[in-house]
């Protein structure tokens, strides 16, 4: 079997997209799904690493797609519209449809890319098998942590706040060593996190396409972000729904592993996990106990 990841690269409506895709490994084809992987703000495609996307290829075929205006996938020079719940759901949309993708599908977010798969899943219900939440709020407003600033400066900074924004994307892109350290943001635990085997070659693997994150483009999905919010419309998913927290996140607060247990009460296959002593990036943080969690879920579906 041909175990080799596929980059694609293509254009529509003006907006060029980076997805990767990863072949099924298992045996049991009758139990064999389709899962898209949808990453969170300055990263791209390649944010899903090879451990992590090994878990799902056990289970089926795996794409990972982008949200737009991450390098490589672009956003036209002239783009004047607003990234809204419509602008997402037709992102995932032409990329599926590129890709040739199968539906239903499972739909795996981080983060933003958590808010993105659960914007699908209310719009286009009958076309989702699963749905997997991985620290997500069902809206777009930043609330703590560093990302709380990032908006405030292309909301409310005006053309200074933009040139400082784009200023901080610059430092991050310097080199290895200070990405790395202003990666420690998102840890409870740096060495922990630090200490995850494979972690540089994880930040080697995608750091060159973060030097060329454009940030006027990610400056726009920070902007519009916040005026998006779907928890009124939480009760349309029905899918089989894994919500996934940490108890540290400096970004996202546990108790919202609540609200999702009353809005999303219909479901019938409702797990919740909230990992503990770690922090957004429990992937690495927190490996036995993330690998364990997702092993569980996908072997219920």
């Amino acid at each position: 079997m041909n175990n080799t990841a596929v980059e694609n690269r293509f254009s529509r409506n003006g907006f060029g997209y980076y997805t990767i895709s990863y072949p099924f490994t298992g045996s049991d084809l009758t139990k064999k799904k389709t899962f898209v992987l949808i990453h969170g703000l300055l990263m791209d495609p390649r944010f899903w690493w090879k451990d992590h996307v090994a878990l799902f290829q056990e289970y089926g075929d795996v794409h990972s797609i982008s949200l737009t205006g991450h390098y490589p996938s672009t956003i036209p020079r002239d783009f004047k519209g607003k990234i809204d719940a419509s602008f997402i759901v037709q992102m995932i949309e032409d990329q599926l449809s590129e890709l040739g993708v199968e539906v239903p599908v499972v739909l795996v977010g981080h983060s933003t890319g958590a808010l993105a798969a659960m914007i699908y899943a209310i719009q286009r219900g009958k076309r989702i098998e699963a749905l997997g939440i991985l620290s997500s709020t069902p809206h777009g407003r930043e609330s703590a942590g560093i990302y709380s600033f990032f908006q405030f400066l292309n909301r409310k900074g005006g053309a200074f706040g933009r040139f400082c924004y784009k200023g901080i994307c610059k430092a991050n892109s310097l080199s290895l060593s200070v990405h790395k350290f202003l990666l420690g943001d998102v840890a409870y635990d740096k060495k922990a996190m630090f200490a995850y085997p494979g972690f540089d070659d994880w930040i080697a693997n995608y750091f060159p396409h973060n030097k060329k994150l454009v940030a006027e483009n990610s400056g726009v999905w920070l902007r519009d972000l916040y005026d998006i919010d779907i928890t009124s419309q939480l009760g349309e998913i029905k899918v089989p729904t894994l919500v996934m927290f940490s108890e540290f996140d400096p970004y996202m607060d546990k108790s919202y592993v609540e609200s999702y247990k009353e809005q999303l009460k219909s479901v019938e296959a409702l797990d919740t996990k909230v990992l503990p002593k770690t922090g957004h990036l429990y992937m690495f943080e927190s490996a036995k106990e993330f690998n364990r969690s997702i092993n569980q879920w996908l072997a219920s579906l």
